[in-house]
């Protein structure tokens, strides 16, 4: 029931790639929850999106670090029925939940090693909440990453930076916030021709923010007191 694509992956140490896991035949469902297993020390998952499937308003994805590297617990849960719901009912489907097939969850994952052979990506226990009530448990699923070459040091500490980001965001109940920061970052690249900004494009893009902000502290240190205004005003008048 639950595939992953591209598969295999394959990954170079100039940028990043999204794995798409999707869901196909399934009933009407609220929430599910699934574990992706991976190679800590030749991959790292720089962000987490809902996939279209599960895309709506009142619905909201969980990310939890394992108990050991190399283990994230992915959840979704939809806050509140959608427009219409229960509505018509037929063969167990509810209008307005997702159903069906589709993507549930894009991952982005970044090299941090050259991998000799495939990396196993593993998918799973999962368990998907249909909207009566019960639970089905989703076969594992699989997939394959190829890591051809290591990135660069600049590039994989900004990997590292952003997996690191990602558990940060998610656990003060942000998941997604290093995708939001690509995004607009990948769209500036685009608007300056850049295709693939990369890692690089978000760092400098953060280093200009910094500097912005240290010139409006400089010129605003620059400003004088109302006070020493007022003294050097006085002393003209003497």
């Amino acid at each position: 029931m639950l595939s992953v694509s591209p598969n295999p992956l394959i990954l170079d140490g100039g940028g990043t790639q999204v794995l798409g896991i999707q869901i196909d035949d399934a009933p009407a469902f609220e929430g599910f929850t699934l574990e992706l297993g991976y190679d800590a020390e030749r991959l790292a998952v720089t962000a987490l999106e809902a996939g279209a499937l599960i895309a709506a308003p009142g619905a909201s994805l969980t990310l939890e670090s394992g108990s050991e590297p190399g283990l994230l617990r992915i959840g979704y849960a939809r806050s509140e029925a959608p427009d219409g719901a229960p509505g018509s009912e037929s063969d167990g489907e509810r209008a307005g939940w997702p159903q069906d097939g589709g993507p549930l969850v894009m991952i982005t994952l970044a090299p941090l090693a050259v991998s000799e052979g495939p990396i196993a990506i593993t998918i799973g226990p999962s368990e998907l909440r249909l909207t009566d009530g019960t639970t089905v448990e989703l076969p594992a699923s699989r997939a394959e990453v190829l890591v051809q070459s290591a990135p660069d040091p600049e590039s994989l500490a900004a990997f590292e930076a952003q997996a690191e980001g990602l558990i940060a965001s998610a656990q003060s109940g942000g998941p997604g916030l290093g995708r939001t920061l690509r995004a607009a970052f990948s769209d500036l690249g685009h608007r300056l021709g850049i295709l693939e900004p990369g890692p690089r494009v978000v760092w400098l893009g953060l280093l200009g923010l910094a500097l912005i902000v240290v010139a409006l502290g400089w010129s605003y240190g620059r400003r004088p007191l109302a006070s020493d205004a007022a003294s050097a005003r006085a002393d003209d008048r003497a």
